[in-house]
């Protein structure tokens, strides 16, 4: 996770899979960058992701997971995105 982060929610809604939600304090594309570059180094395949105004997501796979990562602004605070994260155990 970015450096900063409050997770805001934890849960596991099915068996194997995590959701994870909170606040990262960086702009929307230095949090896009982060999850990029670090999911990257940590030996996952990162696919394609889309970007709109105000939200950046991505699928990625590796480790014996996939996932997603999506980072929405916070119009109220322009140096805080939304961070939502599922990660799913592969079997």
């Amino acid at each position: 996770m970015p450096p900063g982060t409050r997770i805001t929610v934890a849960s596991t809604p099915h068996p194997g899979q995590l959701l994870v939600a909170g606040l990262v304090p960086a702009e929307l594309d230095r949090a896009a960058r982060f999850f990029d570059e670090e999911l990257h180094a940590h030996g996952y395949r990162l696919g394609r992701g889309d970007a709109e105004q105000g939200e950046v997501e991505a699928p990625f796979t590796g480790n014996g997971y996939r996932g997603k990562w999506q980072v929405n602004s916070v119009v109220e605070c322009p140096d805080t995105v939304r961070l939502t994260l599922v990660l799913i155990r592969q079997a």
